[in-house]
């Protein structure tokens, strides 16, 4: 697919997504091996996830284990082990950019946007940008950077 103009414009890279079996054991890892600063344990129970954001650099790191097998991170967990799960974009208007994208015949993952940790997030279908899971985040007013 080749256009004049990109379908979806997007700041920068807002963080990367990796799945882990226990968030406490890799927030460990990565501040002993990166530095990386301490930071709090986020819940969501409603998605049954648990969620540390770790700033390493200039690089947001966002670490997910699964509080429920059967949720998308216990999957990817249970056939996969832990990993790379997807790379998020940060956009300014994401309601615009899912539009856009549906208009364009991209496969969504989320049509509307939804809370996640990092800010209103959708999903793009991995099938739709060479296999890559691909999240758009439009931050919480504060975190925009």
């Amino acid at each position: 697919m080749t256009t004049d103009a990109p379908i979806c414009t997007v700041r920068h890279v807002d963080h990367v997504g990796i799945a882990v079996t226990n968030v406490e054991e890799a927030k460990a890892l990565f501040q002993t091996l990166f530095g990386a600063p301490d930071t709090e344990i986020l819940e969501d129970p409603g998605r049954n996830l648990r969620a540390a954001l770790l700033e390493i650099g200039q690089t947001r790191i966002e670490l997910l284990e699964s509080t429920d097998p059967e949720n998308v991170i216990g999957r990817f967990v249970a056939s996969r082990g832990g990993g790379l799960h997807h790379v998020a974009f940060q956009v300014e208007d994401i309601k615009e950019r899912l539009a856009s994208l549906k208009k364009a015949g991209i496969p969504l993952v989320n049509e509307e946007p939804v809370h996640g940790f990092t800010g209103s997030i959708a999903f793009i279908r991995p099938e739709a940008v060479e296999h890559v899971l691909v999240e758009l985040v439009q931050p919480h007013p504060k975190e925009t950077k």
